[in-house]
């Protein structure tokens, strides 16, 4: 591009350009220099050319992963354990129930039982009347 600089204004308009380009490209560099720095939160790695990247960048980006790795497999074990509780206790729930479902039916023998010798009774007492 090839700029005329015959009038005062056109200068000013050009130092303008050039201020308002240099303000842009700098803007660029932030945000890219934020994309390099929150690549590895936001997994965004793919979309970066990592050839183009410093080794400073990608060492950054690989200790980021490293650190979100270490987070997730603590988050992973804490779930674990917490599952494992979950089975222990639906285990102990079941266990409980199984327990209730065996006293019940203990409970119904034993009443058909105590039905039977009351009957008995009663048939015995009724025949003792009769005898007398």
């Amino acid at each position: 591009m090839k700029l005329n600089f015959g009038k005062k204004n056109d200068v000013e308009t050009a130092a303008q350009a050039g201020l308002e380009g240099a303000h842009a490209a700098s803007e660029n560099a932030a945000e890219f220099a934020a994309e390099v720095k929150g690549a590895a939160a936001a997994n965004k790695e793919e979309e970066l050319d990592l050839t183009k990247l410093k080794k400073k960048d990608l060492l950054e980006i690989m200790l980021r992963q490293g650190e979100e790795i270490d987070a997730l497999r603590a988050q992973v074990e804490d779930l674990q354990a917490r599952l494992d509780n979950k089975e222990f206790e639906l285990s102990k729930v079941g266990s409980i129930a199984e327990a209730s479902l065996a006293v019940t039916e203990i409970f119904k023998e034993a009443d058909k039982a105590a039905m039977i010798y009351l009957t008995n009774l009663k048939r015995m007492a009724e025949e003792g009347m009769k005898n007398e």
